[in-house]
């Protein structure tokens, strides 16, 4: 029979051990004064080395890239794992407009430098994600970018704000307002008409589906401004 190889008084990284348990498991001291229960067999392939003192200080290290969101926003430091609702936004849009394995939904979507550069100036445009029942959302246009249309590279670019917290419902509704609407001999979605006749999307949208109007009628009556669509020509292209 194979004899037990003992680790007995051995160092592993930041571990030494102090006691053998059984065949299995051993007693360590960390060299950060903390004690823990190891598998020999993970101390000799070298997959555990501390008693997980390493890892906390690593992931504080990373927290302190995103200037400060972590301390200001309520986080431990100790990780990731309790990041807040605001900062777990930020995190998702950067992630869907830098990685290269995101879903094509997102392919070809940016965000502005601005948003991009910290969670805060997410805030400053936008404020606070209220709870976790809302998400971030591209808003008016749901198959554009997220801009925040006031930085440098907003205005250079004629990019206005484009973005917003919402609820999945009115995510839905908004989606809805990208679809192709023929009218006049015309085709476009209902923010490209509501842009030309200065009224707004859900306007149409609620004269449409609550109402139950055709998107002429919806178009020809005006709203409490008196805007709607006076028959202009335009160069939109079909949506």
């Amino acid at each position: 029979m194979r004899k037990v190889r003992s680790p007995l008084k051995k160092k592993y990284g930041e571990l030494t051990v102090v006691k053998v348990l059984d065949s299995t498991w051993v007693a360590c001291k960390c060299s950060c004064g903390a004690e823990a229960k190891v598998r020999s067999c993970n101390l000799r392939s070298g997959s555990t080395s501390s008693c997980g003192c390493f890892r906390k200080k690593r992931m504080g290290r990373i927290g302190k890239k995103f200037g400060g969101m972590m301390k200001t926003h309520g986080m431990s430091g100790n990780g990731l794992a309790n990041k807040p609702p605001t900062y777990s936004s930020w995190v998702a849009m950067r992630d869907r407009c830098r990685n290269p394995r995101r879903p094509k939904a997102y392919a070809g979507v940016f965000a502005c430098s601005f948003l991009l550069a910290s969670p805060e100036n997410l805030i400053a445009v936008i404020g606070e994600r209220p709870n976790r029942d809302v998400t971030l959302d591209r808003f008016p246009e749901c198959q554009g970018n997220y801009t925040c249309g006031t930085c440098s590279e907003c205005k250079k670019n004629g990019w206005e704000k484009n973005i917003r917290w919402t609820t999945y419902a009115e995510q839905s509704e908004n989606r809805e307002c990208v679809l192709p609407r023929t009218a006049f001999g015309r085709t476009m979605s209902l923010v490209r008409w509501a842009k030309e006749t200065g009224m707004h999307p859900a306007t149409l949208r609620y004269r449409i589906v609550v109402k139950g109007q055709s998107l002429e009628r919806a178009l020809s009556t005006p709203n409490r401004s008196g805007y709607c669509y006076q028959g202009k020509e335009s160069d939109h292209s079909v949506l």
